[in-house]
């Protein structure tokens, strides 16, 4: 499932996966990708060059990138996007801690493109309890087919705060992906957690009550106030993101599971809803270090070196191939 790109190149203002194909038509094979690329890094450079040779390797129709580090960085990522041939790219604004962002490469057009944020996704307009943008984009495959796309990169470490800014945007992402405008289409979250699924029970299970030790700039929504204040938010952010789909079980092909080598984690997920998952999903963890070894998805060009991933990144980047599932309703009605 070897694909090659066009060369043009157009940019717009902003990443789950969602499909709104009419009837009629065939599904569409397609193949999505997420990674942390650790700040894309100015063209010319080893890091730069090793991203670019890795994401030519996996060949994906569309790849979601977290930690674009600042506008400047925004724009190598252009200039990546160029030399790749993705004729598309959307990316969300830095902010609202910090200057990371999230953006969207794609081999097809973008009909719509947004970022939210926690004013917009809690209904108070006082709310900032989002570290990063939720970046979001409409993407449409041809023969009247669209994908939307949700990309998030959550709050990293593992103090209490840490645990409960991360548990809250998990809920945000799964408000999100439960926009009753896309309810009846298929979805994939993409990303970095910052969480590993085996990382097992947390401490406090539940949160009851706002940390103490929040930003200045942090305002916890109104709608998460009163959850914590009824049931409270649960300490893990897989429970919120198993309400948006199944977390998909990519691993490398050496059977090891992690996305983050140095620390030997799985933060990176795909997550897909069942009219995905039911069509089937093939899956895999890229490893420079793994070339050479049996794989049932192709890959483009020649093997890369195994000093390749970790020049491109501290972490590894996930792919699957999805079928996306013909349409039942007209997107021009929704």
């Amino acid at each position: 499932m070897i694909r090659y790109h066009h060369s043009q190149v157009a940019f717009c203002a902003i990443t789950l996966v969602l499909a709104l194909p009419q009837p009629g038509h065939a599904d569409q094979d397609l193949r999505v990708a997420t990674w942390n690329i650790e700040t894309i890094s100015a063209p010319g450079t080893p890091q730069y060059a090793a991203a670019t040779a890795v994401l030519g390797r996996i060949d994906a129709d569309v790849v979601a990138v977290q930690e674009v580090a600042s506008d400047t960085d925004a724009s190598y990522l252009d200039q990546l996007a160029l030399d790749l041939g993705y004729p598309y790219v959307a990316k969300a604004p830095g902010g609202p801690f910090g200057s990371d962002r999230a953006a969207l490469l794609s081999a097809y057009p973008i009909a719509w493109s947004d970022f939210a944020s926690s004013a917009q996704l809690s209904g108070d307009p006082l709310a900032n309890d989002l570290t990063r943008y939720l970046a979001e984009v409409v993407v449409d495959v041809g023969q009247e087919d669209w994908l939307r796309f949700i990309v998030a990169h959550l709050k990293s470490g593992s103090s209490n705060t840490d645990e409960y800014r991360r548990a809250l945007e998990a809920y945000r992402l799964t408000q999100l992906a439960q926009d009753t405008a896309y309810e009846d289409v298929p979805v994939i979250a993409v990303g970095d957690i910052n969480a590993d699924l085996g990382d097992g029970a947390l401490s406090p299970t539940y949160f009851t009550s706002v940390p103490t030790d929040l930003p200045t700039a942090f305002v916890t929504g109104a709608d998460i106030q009163a959850l914590l204040a009824s049931e409270g938010l649960r300490n893990d952010p897989f429970h919120f993101l198993g309400q948006a789909g199944l977390i998909l079980d990519a691993v490398q092909l050496d059977g090891g599971d992690s996305t983050r080598p140095s620390s030997g984690r799985r933060l990176d997920y795909l997550v897909a809803s069942t009219e995905l998952t039911t069509l089937g999903v093939s899956t895999q963890v890229y490893d420079c270090s793994d070339e050479g070894l049996p794989s049932s998805l192709p890959l483009a060009g020649s093997a890369l070196d195994t000093s390749v991933c970790p020049t491109a990144s501290d972490h590894l980047p996930v792919f699957a191939d999805v079928v996306v599932p013909t349409a039942n309703t007209d997107p021009s009605e929704r």
